[in-house]
């Protein structure tokens, strides 16, 4: 009988912009399968959105528990969740409830496989020959869990089919965004999810920490990579979103918070290789630096520009958005320093400043 890889595609029908790399991402994939003698199955999870689950606040707040943990590493992510993150943490409880069920149905067999992937998932041309290695070597005995999201490919191989215990080397999962996992653990994690306490990959992440006989893995070489951690799209549940690996990003950051030395001029060269990519993420950041700089007007402009592609490719604008908060921030700035110059005598209002 063929084997099967079953995918649980985690979508919101409202984000329009994801769709390209969703649906390429499953081409790809597909295209994969077939290679390989696969049967390729997808099933999409778009139940539980941000708007249907605003009805339900008071069903939420019994399910929901934000003690602490006694272990500093997961208790400083445990906060009030959005209704994003809720959508998230429970399309996810969704995937893997159906993952059980499909499981347990007379076609189904041992070696079949079953995905929980998210729609900002990629598979870049470079990993295209990973994920063909991955599915032509992959035995399904040595894993409980298995994510595709980790790179650690300076690491030995643990055995002739190159997985890597992912317990020796991380705490805290550094995506979610793609893994495979056996029925009987889905089982146990979506037993485990009843009670929400943190953002999913966090309380995914504990979950393992506090369950040492689960037998999570990666492939020695990277199959998928986060999309809105790089800024090809804005986060759908995070208000502030770091571009993890975006290294032009992250050089930016660092030097804005003087992690390293501050060069302006060396900032503007690393803005122009992201700037296509017309990231929200990465062009708040310029504009937090062009603040900086004392250039405000061009701040004010990169911060609006930021919002109305944040809105325009459906990541989240709200109070807790530190975007929006600075875009309205600057506008009394620029207005206060408008004031004062109104306020100078004549003969001094054409000095350029």
């Amino acid at each position: 009988m063929m084997r099967s890889l079953n995918v649980f595609l985690i979508h919101s029908p409202n984000a329009k912009f994801r769709e390209n790399t969703m649906n390429t991402t499953c081409k790809i994939i597909e295209t994969s399968c077939q290679k390989h003698d696969y049967r390729f199955r997808i099933f999409k999870i778009t139940s539980h959105e941000p708007s249907e689950l605003k009805n339900k606040t008071q069903e939420l707040e019994k399910i929901i528990n934000y003690e602490k943990t006694g272990d500093e590493d997961f208790d400083r992510f445990i906060q009030t969740l959005n209704l994003e993150q809720m959508s998230n943490l429970l399309k996810q409880k969704e995937a893997l409830k159906q993952i059980v069920n499909l499981s347990k149905l007379p076609t189904m067999t041992s070696n079949d496989l079953f995905m929980i992937m998210e729609d900002d998932a990629m598979i870049l041309p470079e990993f295209q020959k990973n994920l063909d290695a991955f599915l032509v070597n992959l035995d399904t005995s040595s894993w409980d869990v298995l994510m595709l999201s980790v790179s650690l490919p300076n690491q030995p191989e643990t055995g002739s089919n190159g997985l890597i215990d992912i317990r020796k080397h991380t705490k805290i999962l550094p995506g979610k965004e793609a893994y495979l996992i056996q029925p009987k653990a889905a089982e146990e994690l979506q037993r485990y999810l009843e009670t929400i306490r943190m953002a999913f990959r966090y309380q995914f992440s504990y979950w393992l920490h506090i369950n040492a006989q689960i037998r999570i893995k990666s492939p020695q070489h990277r199959i998928t990579l986060e999309g809105s951690k790089v800024g090809f799209m804005p986060s759908t549940t995070m208000e502030n979103n770091m571009l993890i690996y975006n290294q032009e990003f992250m050089e930016m950051f660092k030097m804005m918070i003087n992690q390293i030395p501050y060069d302006f001029q060396k900032i503007k060269q690393y803005y122009r290789v992201v700037e296509h990519l017309k990231s929200p993420d990465a062009m708040h950041l310029y504009g937090v630096i062009l603040h900086r700089e004392g250039k405000m007007e061009q701040a004010k402009d990169m911060f609006i520009s930021a919002a109305n592609e944040m809105q325009l490719k459906n990541g989240i604008v709200s109070a807790r958005s530190e975007l929006l908060n600075n875009a309205i921030n600057i506008h009394g700035i620029i207005q206060e320093d408008l004031d004062k110059y109104t306020k100078l005598p004549s003969k001094y209002k054409n000095v350029v400043f």
